[in-house]
């Protein structure tokens, strides 16, 4: 278990580094670069740094927190918040679609309300049924702590 969730903080925190770095880069260099490599997708900017964004959560998050559903073989609380999930998603695009027009930042910031919907509450279905095994979760007590 004390393994499990080394790996865990470890996902975690390189993912949450290689993202920070990406979101920086891409503040500084992206704008030059696509005008230099894609200049037809100049203005597709913001929407390729929210892309970037989502990286911490497919990689910080999900490998290890959808590990443990599947492992349970539980996966009917998993697949309802990932519905649920869908339509935050769909909520949020289509209410951007409404207020500022059709456009690719308003899809990928409905993409980004997915991942912000999926893993808290994944999160937090998968603490409280496996707690011992999610970060920031109970802590197991060992053989040599019982009294």
């Amino acid at each position: 278990q004390e393994e499990y969730r080394r790996l865990a903080a470890r996902l975690l925190k390189l993912s949450t580094l290689i993202t920070v770095g990406l979101l920086m880069g891409e503040a500084l260099l992206l704008s030059l670069l696509v005008r230099l490599v894609f200049p037809d997708y100049v203005g597709a900017e913001v929407p390729m740094m929210i892309l970037t964004a989502t990286f911490v959560f497919i990689v910080g998050f999900y490998p290890w927190l959808w590990a443990i559903f599947v492992g349970s073989g539980k996966l009917s609380g998993y697949t309802l918040v990932a519905f649920a999930g869908v339509g935050v998603q769909y909520a949020v695009a289509l209410g951007l679609f409404h207020l500022i027009g059709p456009s690719a930042t308003a899809a990928m910031a409905g993409m980004l309300a997915y991942y912000l919907w999926l893993i808290p509450a994944a999160y937090r279905l998968a603490r409280r049924e496996w707690g011992q095994f999610v970060l920031w979760g109970p802590r197991p007590v060992s053989a040599g702590e019982r009294v």
